[in-house]
């Protein structure tokens, strides 16, 4: 299953464009950490982690 993330805040690709991605890739899951901007992986690294994991156990 594709994991798409995002951060809620990105200026780069905001989030209304992210609710796009999904639409092309079947069985992925789109996940947008509030608070975050593009730089989400740096901001919101345990819980992006955590997601991944969780994601690689299923």
């Amino acid at each position: 299953m594709p994991l798409l993330a995002s951060g809620a805040h990105g200026v780069m690709l905001p989030a209304y464009r992210s609710c796009v991605l999904p639409q092309g890739a079947p069985n992925a899951r789109l996940v947008l950490y509030t608070g975050a901007s593009h730089a989400f992986l740096l901001q919101r690294i345990e819980e992006f982690a955590g997601g991944v994991g969780r994601l690689s156990a299923t």
